[in-house]
């Protein structure tokens, strides 16, 4: 009798610990706050160029991640995950030979559950005033939320990004570094290296105030250096050049654009406007 009940006693216990398994709830793998970063709300054409994603999740499985650009996928260039900034993936993508505005979708596949994000990327020809100018518009724009920055290490930084009126804050672009500059450099409207300030009325661009330096806290900076980034940019024209006080305003004109450079005691920055025909 006892040499049957020990084999019996074993089948037993394999069968419960084998239903015991089964029973055992799967836990959920939830995902949150979605972000798709471009490194330019405006992005040229003809030319490599990154998109940040970032997502927070509950769990420590990898997932499988794909970014793409009106169908065709990105390629991942760096992956990174803490529990304060979440999962941040950098993609970088080939030129695009033409402009318009075109679909961003990442999809993370988590085993569980797909989970799909989309928006618009705007694509320019180039980076003369008047191209910029003309797609720097409120429909657009009121999409966009997040931009990937970096920093002079390549550290990635997310930057909230939000469509104001009257002022919109586009972010810091620059041509050329100097010591005083946190961010890569990052070039965008041809001759205007600085601060970005847009300026709306019922959702039309008014003006661009464009940032240069401090001189009162930025010892690197150089306005002679500024003036001669702007005089030299393509279409740019010198007008006139005149003193208020301590103040120096400078005029150029690029086809239908007024560009005016302000020098003050402090600061240097130049003011774009679009001649009212």
């Amino acid at each position: 009798m006892v040499k049957y009940f020990t084999p019996l006693l074993v089948i037993y216990m394999l069968f419960t610990v084998s239903c015991g398994k089964k029973d055992d709830p799967v836990s959920p793998k939830n995902i949150e706050r979605i972000i798709i970063a471009p490194e330019m709300i405006i992005q040229r054409k003809g030319i490599t160029f990154d998109v940040a994603v970032r997502y927070f999740k509950d769990y420590a499985d990898h997932d499988k991640v794909v970014l793409t650009l009106n169908g065709q996928p990105g390629t991942l260039q760096s992956e990174a995950s803490d529990q304060l900034t979440g999962t941040t993936m950098v993609f970088r993508f080939q030129p695009v030979a033409q402009a318009g505005d075109f679909p961003l979708k990442v999809v993370i596949d988590n085993s569980q559950k797909v989970v799909e994000q989309q928006q618009v990327l705007r694509f320019v020809d180039d980076y003369t005033l008047p191209k910029v100018w003309n797609s720097l518009q409120k429909d657009y724009l009121s999409t966009i939320f997040f931009r990937e920055d970096k920093d002079k290490m390549g550290n990635i930084q997310i930057d909230g990004f939000l469509y104001g009126e009257p002022y919109t804050n586009l972010g810091n672009y620059f041509l050329t570094s100097r010591s005083s500059i946190q961010n890569a450099q990052k070039p965008f409207i041809n001759g205007l290296s600085g601060q970005y300030t847009l300026k709306f009325d019922n959702g039309a661009l008014q003006e661009i105030k464009v940032t240069h330096g401090d001189k009162s806290l930025e010892m690197d900076y150089s306005p002679a250096a500024t003036s001669a980034e702007i005089s030299v940019a393509e279409g740019t024209a010198f007008v006139s050049e005149e003193n208020y006080g301590s103040e120096k305003v400078t005029t150029y004109h690029n086809q239908e654009f007024n560009l005016s450079l302000h020098e003050t005691s402090r600061e240097v920055y130049t003011i774009v406007t679009r001649v009212q025909r």
